[in-house]
């Protein structure tokens, strides 16, 4: 019970799942709809599995290499 009242006077315990929520709530549709807006390609599992079993891949990763 202590280590709840410690806990309940620092503030900073308090917002951090509050901003959590908001980022959430808020942030996850906004971020999804800038991908919208600048035609990115959808999410999908498909979509990953053919990426990383593509010989593209590993010119992706190497390239920034060079």
């Amino acid at each position: 019970m202590d280590l709840f009242r410690k806990l309940g006077r620092l503030p900073i315990v308090l917002t951090i799942p509050a901003f959590a929520m908001l980022l959430a709530v808020f942030g996850i549709p906004i971020f999804l709809l800038f991908l919208l807006s600048i035609h990115a390609p959808a999410f999908s599992f498909g979509s990953y599995v053919a990426f990383f079993h593509s010989r593209q891949m590993f010119a992706y990763f190497i390239k920034p290499l060079r």
